[in-house]
């Protein structure tokens, strides 16, 4: 009975006074033949230790402490060891202490409601001190109130203002007054600045105006023929949609009404393609490959299908180097001198020379080192510093280009790639001009505006040089 009832008060949740007199009567009630096992008296000694942690925790109430002393008074003469035995004298001395002061009480307080009282008390007198300033505070105000003019002052202020009536208006109501004063002016200023020119959008309450970082950026994407752009608004990215005047929101995809009130649309910038620069660094090339002046590398210049803004260009190589033995060997291998020479195909932008020219590899194929890279990407594209936007100078030469184009190959270790059995080249350059496809070009490989007004080449020579070409 006993080992039963200390098993599961051991694995209770909580314990109440009742839990005290039902161990008591069966340690008490156990039969002078038994005798209390040394493991079933080191559970009970646990869980006694357990039973005086929550009497010391206030989770008794006073009236259960006869019921603890009862309790150790009993454990006492049970075989615990000598310590055990002192540990339990001593608990029993430490209860009797406690207790001297309210003896006979009924209910004394636990210790969770004294620390609770005392939380109170605290809180109480933060309150009390707020309570105090509130208090000055409001001396402050009725002194404020009831605050009059001196009688001189106020006649010498009619004769000043003598047409002015004297206002019969409280101190508060004068305040209320000025903060309904304030409110107006500040919904005029703002009214004033949604009607300020620019880009507005329309909203639940209203037409509102973009601020001054977005304005920018929608008339710069105007300025530039672009049909969409991104602002940064209220916190939050949104899309414009110039072509259908609309704002979207690329999280949720709900679209509002943009207008452009109070000025005129921006015309967007004609991209000016300076024709004289273009051709003058074409004729040089020529003169240059002629003559022999470019070092023997540059073999041919040749404009694509009479697309002055296309070149196709054969380059050499030193004769003891990897990448020319490379072609020679697969020009002996496919039976074609043409092989002998790399052909590079370069594309001009219309915004040249202020952004720099396309350079792709048409044949043949190329291959690196096992584990290398190089400036050649998989498509045929040559990459390099120089043909970047950070890179580029409007002055450099497009002989400076080819060089550059050059010296990257050769550094790269790249080879002829020997182990293609057929002729195969890289595929044509696909067209990067989608940035023309605005208002401005409808069509960006069928080129029609109306209104233009077409030249021979023999009546554009005093503009653009020899067009015969």
């Amino acid at each position: 009975m006993a080992k039963e009832l200390v098993e599961e008060l051991i694995y209770a949740k909580q314990l109440a006074g009742e839990d005290l007199w039902r161990l008591n009567e069966a340690i008490f009630n156990v039969p002078e033949d038994d005798v209390i096992k040394h493991q079933l008296s080191s559970r009970l000694f646990q869980l006694v230790t357990r039973i005086r942690k929550e009497y010391q925790a206030g989770h008794f109430y006073a009236r259960d402490q006869g019921d603890y002393l009862a309790l150790l008074g009993t454990l006492q003469n049970q075989p615990f060891s000598a310590r055990q035995s002192a540990t339990l004298r001593q608990w029993i001395a430490e209860a009797l202490g406690a207790g001297k002061d309210d003896f006979g009480a009924q209910d004394r307080p636990a210790r969770a409601d004294l620390k609770k009282l005392q939380r109170l008390t605290e809180t109480n007198q933060v309150l009390a001190e707020e309570l105090q300033k509130l208090k000055k505070l409001e001396k402050a105000v009725r002194i404020f109130a009831s605050f009059q003019m001196p009688s001189g002052l106020a006649r010498s202020r009619e004769k000043l203002e003598p047409a002015k009536a004297v206002s019969t208006k409280t101190p508060e109501q004068r305040a209320v007054d000025a903060i309904t004063e304030a409110l107006k002016k500040a919904g005029k200023e703002k009214a004033k600045a949604q009607e300020a020119p620019g880009y507005q959008v329309h909203t639940d309450i209203g037409w509102r105006r973009y601020d001054e970082d977005a304005q920018n950026m929608i008339q710069n994407a105007c300025t530039k023929g672009r049909e969409e752009c991104e602002i940064f608004a209220q916190g939050q990215y949104y899309k414009i949609n110039l072509k259908r005047m609309v704002q979207i929101n690329p999280g949720t995809g709900n679209e509002r009404e943009i207008r452009l009130h109070g000025q005129r649309p921006v015309a967007p910038e004609m991209p000016k393609l300076n024709f004289k620069r273009l051709m003058v660094e074409f004729k040089q090339l020529e003169a240059q490959i002629a003559d022999g002046s470019c070092e023997g590398f540059l073999l041919r210049c040749e404009p694509v299908e009479d697309n002055l803004m296309e070149w196709e260009v054969d380059m050499s190589f030193p004769s003891d180097s990897p990448l020319q033995k490379s072609l020679d060997n697969l020009a002996a291998i496919m039976f074609d001198s043409t092989l002998k020479r790399l052909t590079l195909c370069v594309r001009f932008t219309v915004e040249f020379p202020l952004s720099p020219p396309e350079v792709w590899l048409r044949r043949p194929r190329m291959r690196y080192p096992s584990g290398q890279t190089g400036p050649v990407t998989f498509g045929g594209r040559v990459c390099s510093l120089l043909l970047a936007s950070a890179g580029w100078q409007p002055a450099t030469s497009m002989l400076s280009v080819f060089k550059e184009v050059q010296q990257s190959l050769l550094a790269s270790e790249i080879e002829a790639n020997t182990m293609v059995h057929i002729k195969k080249e890289y595929p044509k350059a696909s067209v990067q001009l989608e940035r023309l496809n605005t208002e401005l070009f409808h069509t960006v490989n069928g080129f029609c505006k109306d209104g233009m007004t077409a030249l021979s080449p023999e009546a554009a020579q005093p503009f653009l040089g020899d067009l015969k070409r």
